[in-house]
């Protein structure tokens, strides 16, 4: 009797396999991974034998004629896009269907995960949200926060000095950048200094980290949220730890009292959230609206804090591998300083057109993720553009991952792909970039909002 149920058990776990990884075959799509090589993709990533970069760059590389390709992220079919016509279609002409990000981690686990703006699904809620954001990312507010950013960085080349005390020494420059990258987002966001130069171990960069090594758990999360996320629910898994939200929920509490006390009438974060939830008065601000604030503020605090570190401690190692670089680098702000009588400002930056070119050619081969998703969020067809293809019906709820590392590498797109070059950014050469060849912080609409007056 048992032997029978197992077998039938067997057969519809083999007919709902077969049904799943037949998808993108069905539909006339060019895919990789099939059962296998499915699985040993994805337990690569979640081991880490293998990084998901790699993994997506030997997809790219494998269909070299291809607009798109289908794939698998373990059971669900994703449709990877490697043209850039398709790109500036999905990010911005038909944004309406593809205006959200698809879940990477069920909603439903976490409120803080569940109402930030990166994951919010209904379009007027994330519009009003981006729209008071924007509000606070003007080119204004950059030029007026140069004095407090001078401040930081001068603390950290007289911590550097003090150090080394004259002598060579060796320098974690990701460490000492997470660092600068800490303090600066404590203080403007928070009013919180913590020092982090000198006191390293402090509560608040702990915390932030302790939230970051998210991605520890989430190979594992990501698996039982595919298979049964009612599951993760019942279990009462969270995004976050109870003490890294009890932390951010105090130290937000008491910057929302300062600023309610004293009436603070400039354009900060946590200012125009409360602006945002309309909350003049402590007595107004519900658990609900507390929600909503911490978890705006939470995604603000680690999506700048990692982004910046590792750029920055990336710039520096292309730096010092390319001495020729640094010099020219060296000289260019030297020369400009003078001309501004050596204050550092946001003009002065603005005048130095290498380091642009050099920040953006960091970003070219080190952009902060290698993938830009999107979600369809009603049914599309991608019409066939040439005789290799069919017409494409996209299904509402299909993930979409554009390859944006692999773009940024690949030879059509940028001569010598792999070379360390800010030249390819010149006044006189980025006209030759083409149009969403160079997106690292992503395209359209729901583009990062902190390029803004940036780049």
């Amino acid at each position: 009797m048992w032997a029978f149920i197992f077998v039938i058990v067997f057969l519809l776990v083999i007919y709902k396999l077969k049904k799943v990884y037949s998808y993108w075959k069905d539909r006339g799509v060019d895919y990789v991974c099939p059962l296998i090589r499915c699985f040993e993709a994805f337990s690569e990533n979640i081991f880490r034998t293998n990084s998901s970069i790699d993994i997506i760059q030997e997809i790219y590389n494998k269909f070299p004629n291809n607009r798109y390709v289908g794939f698998y992220n373990l059971f669900e079919p994703v449709l990877l896009i490697r043209d850039l016509e398709l790109i500036k279609t999905i990010t911005l002409k038909d944004f309406n269907v593809f205006n959200a990000h698809s879940e990477t981690i069920p909603l439903e686990l976490d409120v803080l995960w569940s109402r930030n703006m990166y994951a919010l699904r209904d379009q007027k809620s994330w519009s009003n949200d981006r729209a008071h954001l924007n509000r606070c990312l003007t080119v204004n507010k950059l030029k007026a926060s140069f004095t407090l950013l001078q401040t930081f960085s001068d603390n950290l080349i007289d911590n550097l000095r003090t150090n080394s005390e004259g002598k060579k020494m060796t320098v974690e420059m990701r460490e000492i950048f997470k660092r600068l990258s800490n303090d600066i987002t404590a203080y403007t966001y928070f009013g919180v200094n913590c020092d982090s130069l000198k006191n390293p171990d402090n509560e608040f960069i702990h915390m932030v980290d302790k939230a970051m090594a998210l991605p520890a758990m989430y190979g594992f999360k990501n698996v039982v949220g595919k298979l049964c996320p009612k599951l993760l629910k019942c279990a009462g898994v969270k995004a976050f730890s109870k003490d890294v939200k009890t932390f951010f929920t105090n130290i937000i509490m008491q910057s929302i009292k300062v600023r309610l006390k004293e009436k603070f009438a400039n354009y900060d974060v946590i200012s125009e959230l409360l602006r945002m939830h309309n909350i003049e008065k402590l007595d107004n601000l519900d658990k609900d609206t507390l929600d909503n604030i911490i978890a705006k503020a939470f995604l603000l605090v680690f999506s700048g804090y990692e982004t910046v570190a590792s750029t920055l401690s990336l710039l520096v190692y292309q730096l010092t591998l390319n001495y020729d670089i640094q010099r020219k680098l060296y000289e260019e702000i030297t020369r400009t300083l003078k001309n501004f009588n050596g204050t550092i400002g946001y003009n002065a930056i603005m005048e130095i057109e290498y380091l642009n070119n050099v920040v953006n050619e960091t970003l070219r081969l080190h952009p902060p993720t290698s993938i830009i998703d999107r979600i369809a969020t009603k049914d599309y067809t991608i019409e066939a553009a040439n005789e290799n293809e069919r017409t494409l019906l996209v299904k509402k709820g299909t993930p979409i991952w554009i390859l944006q590392k692999a773009i940024h590498i690949d030879p059509k797109h940028f001569p010598n792909p792999t070379k360390f070059d800010p030249d390819r950014f010149s006044n006189e050469n980025k006209r030759n970039i083409k149009h969403y060849s160079h997106i690292p912080f992503g395209a359209g609409p729901r583009s990062c909002p902190g390029i803004i007056g940036v780049c």
